[in-house]
């Protein structure tokens, strides 16, 4: 009788055993979980942040264009509505021209200008024929390079413009 009552004590030992291991296993998920759940929130708080300064940058740079005077600004820099920097423009052509594919040479002074509308990031939102060469072969090459880019390179004064166009020639 008294190995019974020590078999059922031990028994019900391990069934208490037992129920604390699952109740800390069940716990340890819980807290997995909510860690889980406050790094995901975390992260799109960071990402909204990012999401916010890329607006107030944009909507800087805008407010940039529409006071452009060809005038001093708050910073010190003279701004133009005109488009963007030289040296970017530069940069978008080298760009566009390892875009090109050129099945056959092209008379150099073809010139193509496209006139791309894009994000502050330098996603292109379009892209159209505004001058023709004179040659729908090249224009219609010179239309597809920018297409095949998608995506603008980065500008280091800043975001994207908008709206440019670009010469584009053989």
């Amino acid at each position: 009788l008294a190995e019974k009552a020590e078999k059922t004590k031990k028994i019900e030992e391990a069934k208490k055993l037992a129920e604390a291991k699952t109740k800390a296993a069940n716990e340890a998920k819980a807290e997995t979980k909510k860690l889980a759940a406050q790094k995901e929130q975390k992260a799109q708080k960071q990402a909204e942040r990012e999401a916010d300064k890329l607006r107030q940058e944009t909507l800087a740079w805008q407010k940039g264009l529409l006071d452009a005077t060809g005038t001093a600004n708050a910073k010190g820099t003279a701004q133009k509505a005109s488009g963007p920097p030289a040296s970017y423009k530069e940069k978008v052509i080298t760009w566009v021209k390892r875009n090109l594919v050129k099945p056959k040479d092209f008379d150099a002074s073809l010139v193509a200008v496209i006139e791309v509308k894009a994000t502050p990031d330098g996603t292109i939102i379009s892209q159209r024929l505004v001058k023709s060469s004179g040659n729908k072969a090249w224009d219609d090459i010179a239309v597809e390079a920018i297409i095949r880019g998608s995506v603008l390179p980065r500008n280091p004064d800043g975001p994207v413009p908008s709206k440019m166009d670009i010469d584009i020639s053989p």
